[in-house]
């Protein structure tokens, strides 16, 4: 697992206080009515294309082999609600750079993520850095986010709290996977504005759009691909999850060679 690192961490590594912040309802990004109603509306698709299990490889667009990604999403009741349990493992390079991640999530048929674990580890020149970031719906009126960074020999813990009625339009790492699925599978990508959370927990706009199809040269075949522009506009720094990596992050899959292409 990819939390057992800095779980078990040594003595040498100081830890910090744990701190609690409430999410206010103004830093919340305003999302527009036609981006709330495009999520409805794919969700009432046929589900049944959102169980499968695959296991791709991470290609640059230049061709280069850069990661692994290996993705399982089935159906199952989770705390009395029809739900979907998303886990998804990858590793490979980021800008050169060693990086992985591991995600384990409940996601509902409303795409309203239930609880999501998410272990990120990326190998910086001047040393490691893990982080563990846990989303739990604790009761029907309030989501906990726990946030456990280790960065070479210091720890920091931080839990921020948000209203249950704050989080319409969020769209976290967990459900995006489904999202991006079911736009690819039902051919319907469409312009839309949600939001999400930065690294350090502030609330950003996350945008979707769709990309002109194009054809991916791999062990000399040419590939149909389909493309997601994803856009965050990042608050605080970068994480390492690949799928958020950059500011405007472009992916295109083929499903059929079990590829994804990273712009």
């Amino acid at each position: 697992m990819l939390s057992a690192s800095f779980l078990n961490s040594s003595s040498s590594i100081q830890s910090s206080e744990k701190t609690e912040i409430e999410i206010e309802s103004e830093k919340i990004p305003i999302i527009e009515e036609k981006s709330i109603e495009f999520l409805k509306s794919i969700v009432r698709n046929d589900l049944r294309i959102l169980e499968f299990e695959d296991n791709l490889k991470i290609f640059s667009l230049s061709g280069q082999e850069i990661g692994t990604f290996h993705i399982s999403v089935k159906p199952l009741i989770y705390k009395n609600e029809n739900c979907f349990n998303v886990k998804a493992k990858s590793s490979g390079l980021v800008d050169g750079l060693p990086c992985g991640t591991e995600l384990n999530a409940f996601v509902n048929y409303k795409l309203e993520t239930i609880d999501q674990e998410q272990f990120e580890i990326i190998k910086l020149p001047q040393g490691q850095i893990d982080r563990k970031i846990i989303i739990k719906l604790e009761s029907r009126s309030e989501y906990s986010i726990s946030k456990v960074e280790t960065n070479q020999k210091e720890t920091s813990k931080m839990i921020y709290r948000i209203k249950k009625n704050l989080m319409s339009g969020y769209i976290s790492e967990s459900s995006n996977i489904l999202l991006q699925r079911l736009m690819i599978q039902n051919n319907d990508i469409q312009q839309i504005s949600l939001f999400t959370f930065d690294s350090q927990m502030n609330p950003c706009t996350v945008s979707y759009n769709s990309l002109d199809k194009r054809t991916f040269s791999i062990e000399g075949d040419d590939i149909p691909i389909i493309g997601i522009e994803r856009t965050v506009d990042f608050i605080s720094d970068v994480p390492c999850n690949r799928h958020i990596a950059d500011k405007v992050n472009c992916t295109f899959y083929s499903y059929d060679r079990n590829i994804i292409a990273f712009n």
